[in-house]
């Protein structure tokens, strides 16, 4: 990843956290379209290069197909994602996905909480969605592979989609930077910059996922906040459903859950 200047973008008027819009929006409450399922699929080369265009990147198609042949009214939100290391990890080990084959992707999916190697086979992609559907069990599957489950782990994406926009690009990698600075528990806590989610103007747009069910959505996260937001996400047994339970930092920034049941 390319140096970051965190206070520039303190300073950025245009697309920074020093834009006018930047916490001066009530509209951050509930600002989330809840899916049954979030998918995010793990590539290799950084946010900053991915064309503002995702929707046809192999094998979001691919999957957004399976599951609506298995289940019309079945939503699923795929989501690109890159991870980076943390303090102690290497850039060499933290991403796995470096050494898959182009024929196989590795995803993460919620809320069953599992990453998964997916051959780019229709076979594949329809026991996926029969997974992500509910149609058949993770420990019965045959031909996706279960790399591992996601429960004992918490994973923060922050959209850093610059080419989608331009306040998603500035906010997101310097909150990546921010939080890769901090030190924190690398074997639990997990970082990866993703694409658009919805919602450029509450950039920085942070989604935090625990249990592998779990899932709570910021906007307008900034540096001041990344102290409170790291501890509320590596520390916090469970999420709490009530908003006001958040950390008062936090509470304003809340903008809702990927899920229509969380539990």
């Amino acid at each position: 990843m390319s140096s970051v200047d965190i206070e520039d973008v303190l300073k950025n008027e245009s697309c920074g956290f020093a834009r006018p819009e930047f916490r001066n929006d009530d509209t951050v409450k509930d600002s989330v379209k809840c899916v049954d399922a979030h998918v995010f699929v793990l590539r290799s080369d950084e946010p900053s290069s991915w064309s503002a265009k995702i929707a046809s990147f192999l094998p979001i198609p691919e999957i957004k197909s399976a599951v609506e042949s298995e289940n019309k009214d079945f939503k699923v939100k795929v989501t690109v994602a890159h991870e980076f290391p943390l303090a102690d990890d290497t850039e060499e080990t933290a991403n796995d996905v470096e050494s898959a084959p182009a024929a196989e992707s590795t995803v993460l999916a919620f809320p069953i909480g599992a990453e998964l190697l997916v051959r780019h086979e229709q076979a594949h992609f329809d026991e996926l969605a029969r997974v992500l559907t509910g149609q058949t069990a993770l420990d019965d599957v045959s031909s996706v592979r279960v790399v591992r489950r996601l429960s004992e782990q918490r994973l923060l994406f922050v959209c850093s989609h610059s080419q989608k926009d331009e306040r998603c690009g500035a906010c997101g990698n310097a909150l990546v930077a921010k939080v890769r600075g901090e030190k924190v528990d690398a074997d639990r806590l997990r970082l990866f910059g993703c694409s658009h989610v919805g919602g450029h103007k509450y950039a920085g747009n942070v989604l935090a996922f625990a249990n592998g069910n779990q899932s709570r959505w910021f906007g307008f996260v900034g540096p001041d906040v990344v102290p409170d937001l790291l501890s509320f996400a590596a520390d916090t047994a469970e999420f709490p459903s009530d908003p006001t339970q958040l950390p008062d930092s936090l509470q304003p920034l809340y903008r809702g859950s990927s899920f229509k049941i969380d539990t």
